[in-house]
């Protein structure tokens, strides 16, 4: 294993991608490693497990990414380990879907005496042996974890987004949509843009789409054949940075329910859920409850009826998406990342510039 030597102090993020689990959590490792060189002049290394299409979505995003192979956990902390004596991390960061609640593992990673920091969206309390630990379901807001050792940050204020959307600034929904942002997720789990694709053909409503996907989904040439003929107007965007400029375009959005659900209820835009995992149609419907999301459910079991009729519920319903609109700053407001910053002041003291 080769590494790139660097003088400056260096953090460790420990975070997957795949079709088969999304890009999320690389993603978010991005937005944390642009925050880490910025603020603290720390050197990021992301460790992640061999994937070739999370590899590649890592790189497009400038990520200096170190891959590994293990098919057990001992086996992974061995390579933590033998990194760990090369690199001696200042902090160490687990966006991770499961070892955060190995006991095991979480104990060899403290041996490393770097502060740990761990990132994760369960919907049901769950204590895990970090310093700080993130959780940015909203079905976290008012859960107790005042006798853990680590400091929980709960609730989706905390979600880590673009510092951008701090400041977009979106006009108030008109009677009718206009145009739909689409997107979910860059990995699509399911290709389930292909079935809601099908639903919109037939949707009453009449508007134009703006598609965001990924070379990630393994799907570009299928979908463009697809689109050959389609009855609504649409632009189509492959492997965009970021979300950021395309929420002005549109009056509504439906997106699944991992991080562009969060960033979406950021800028306001009025939007529905069609959810890839179990787990993002409890945030879902979380948010729903809330007054800032129109669930259509957990789409690898809705039949296209069932989609359709949920859509144009929620298209012709202006009051719930004005309702959207007006409730949605209370509940995210893209400052996640910089209150992660002013938590990690202190633990970083001293050893970042």
């Amino acid at each position: 294993m080769e590494l790139n030597r660097s003088s400056k102090p260096t953090t460790f993020i420990r975070a997957d991608g795949s079709k088969a689990i999304g890009m999320g959590h690389l993603n978010r490792a991005y937005l944390m490693a642009e925050m880490l060189k910025e603020r603290f002049g720390s050197a990021v290394r992301v460790l992640m497990r061999k994937d070739a299409s999370g590899e590649a979505f890592a790189r497009r995003r400038g990520l200096d990414v170190v891959s590994f192979d293990a098919a057990t956990v001992k086996e992974e902390i061995e390579f933590l380990q033998v990194m760990a004596f090369k690199e001696s991390p200042v902090l160490v960061v687990l966006d991770v879907l499961e070892n955060d609640t190995d006991a095991f593992y979480m104990d060899c990673l403290h041996k490393f005496g770097a502060p740990i920091v761990a990132i994760t969206d369960d919907s049901f309390k769950h204590a895990i042996d970090a310093d700080l630990i993130v959780n940015g379901n909203p079905a976290q807001i008012g859960q107790g974890y005042s006798g853990e050792r680590g400091k929980y940050l709960l609730g989706p204020k905390h979600f880590l987004m673009d510092e951008a959307y701090a400041g977009l600034l979106q006009d108030p929904p008109g009677d009718t949509v206009q145009k739909v942002l689409i997107t979910l997720g860059a990995s699509d789990h399911h290709d389930l843009l292909f079935k809601l694709l099908s639903v919109l053909k037939e949707v009453r409503q009449d508007f134009s789409m703006v598609l965001v996907v990924s070379s990630a989904s393994g799907y570009l040439e299928r979908l463009k054949k697809f689109l050959n003929d389609y009855p609504r107007k649409y632009d189509l965007y492959v492997d965009a940075p970021t979300l950021v400029p395309f929420w002005k375009q549109a009056d509504a959005a439906i997106t699944a329910g991992g991080n562009t659900l969060f960033e979406r209820i950021a800028t306001r835009v009025p939007g529905a859920t069609l959810c890839q995992l179990r787990r993002q149609n409890e945030i879902a419907d979380s948010f729903e409850k809330l007054g800032v999301n129109f669930n259509l459910g957990f789409g690898p079991e809705l039949t296209e009826e069932d989609i359709k009729n949920k859509l144009e519920d929620f298209l012709s319903d202006f009051s719930s998406r004005l309702k959207q609109y007006e409730l949605s700053r209370q509940h995210a407001d893209g400052k996640g990342l910089q209150r992660l910053g002013n938590e990690l002041e202190p633990l970083l003291k001293g050893v970042t510039s």
